[in-house]
């Protein structure tokens, strides 16, 4: 049952993502926030975003996390990168693709 919930977490969070706004450009900031689901408690996240290259934007996360099931909360402290590519694609203003890695 855990899979099927981080499958359709993620498929959530994917295609959210993939209809977002142009990528920042270099020098640009934005900030996200984000709250989803899961077997193990209910995610809490903001973050960060700071363009570096025209496709290339980096920056800080936090996320907070309750599960009332195991009395515990869990805060991580992250860190992101993300490639944009829609001027390697060649695509319209209107749509932000992307692919990224986290540590945390």
């Amino acid at each position: 049952m855990r899979k099927i919930y981080l499958l359709a977490s993620f498929v959530f969070f994917s295609a959210l993502s993939v209809t977002a706004q142009s990528p920042l450009g270099k020098g640009g900031a934005q900030v996200n926030a984000g709250l989803g689901f899961s077997s193990w408690g209910t995610p809490i996240y903001a973050g960060v975003d700071f363009g570096v290259h025209p496709d290339i934007t980096i920056g800080p996360r936090i996320s907070f996390r309750n599960n009332s099931d195991w009395n515990q909360n869990l805060i991580v402290l992250g860190f992101n990168g993300n490639y944009h590519f829609n001027n390697l694609l060649d695509l319209p203003s209107e749509w932000n693709v992307y692919a990224g890695a986290s540590i945390g």
